[in-house]
């Protein structure tokens, strides 16, 4: 007699993933309050380095024509070389190295994916670049949302840059683009700011409206090595499912923080 086991662990999937003891649980360890001031020390390229970045990016890298002056004239170049090879897809959680692979072979791709890939090409151009998460609440919500921040050496700021959505956020008034921080700080004083598509699109996100809006919670992704992350995945992802490789990796401490500025994310509990 064969016994199917599969129900089983898709309930312990579920378990893991989705209970809301575990899910609250999760949250609390890799959530944490910042001060404003901390903001501008989180950098994806201070605790990641050129030399453990894998040979799939410096290939692929190689292919992009980095012509433009300025850091986010390059960055934009970027951008627009993964949304024109990548038509993106379901999300699909590993390491980095085995997701653009997937993603340049048309197999997935979401905003996150788009994210943690836009992050290691940065490196490799020298650009200062971050990821940003956007939340509703933390159980079961609406939407979540993730996008990248560039550091622009010649305007001397950083500038948000939505690669999965193709595109930033302007000053309506002098049309110079946003930061992250300055784009929810407008937003929540019922300023509206102007977007701008590197990307000519068919249609718009109805999404984008909920998710870039003053009842939005956004936070930073901090503590991210790459290499880490990439090992462990590269090494388990065939044996185990990527929530089991990020429980892990929480308990071992060598997880990626959320860093929440603008709100206190006690609120969510």
């Amino acid at each position: 007699m064969v016994l199917n086991i599969y129900p089983t662990i898709s309930k312990i999937r579920w378990v893991f993933r989705r209970h809301p003891i575990l899910y609250y649980i999760r949250f609390a360890l890799i959530c944490e309050n910042i001060s404003l001031t901390k903001v501008d020390e989180i950098c994806f390229n201070a605790i990641n380095k050129k030399e453990d970045i894998p040979e799939i990016f410096k290939t692929v890298f190689k292919e992009i024509n980095l012509n433009s002056k300025t850091d986010f004239e390059k960055a934009l170049e970027i951008a627009l070389y993964l949304k024109t090879k990548i038509v993106g897809g379901r999300g699909l959680g590993l390491s980095s190295d085995a997701a653009l692979c997937k993603m340049i072979a048309g197999k997935g791709g979401v905003c996150s994916d788009f994210s943690q890939i836009f992050n290691v090409f940065c490196l490799l151009a020298e650009i200062k670049v971050r990821e940003w998460g956007v939340v509703e609440k933390f159980y079961d919500p609406k939407y979540g949302h993730t996008f990248n921040e560039i550091y622009c050496t010649q305007s001397q700021k950083w500038i948000m840059l939505d690669v999965g959505k193709s595109f930033y956020y302007v000053n309506p008034l002098n049309k110079q683009p946003l930061s992250a921080l300055d784009l929810f700080q407008n937003l929540r004083n019922n300023q509206t700011p102007s977007l701008v598509y590197f990307i000519t699109e068919n249609s718009i996100d109805d999404r984008l409206s909920m998710v870039y809006s003053c009842n939005s919670t956004p936070f930073l992704i901090s503590n991210y090595n790459n290499k880490i992350y990439d090992f462990y995945f590269n090494k388990y992802q065939d044996r185990f499912p990527g929530f089991l490789i990020n429980f892990w990796l929480i308990l071992t401490r060598k997880n990626f923080r959320f860093s929440f500025m603008l709100d206190n994310y006690k609120k969510f509990f």
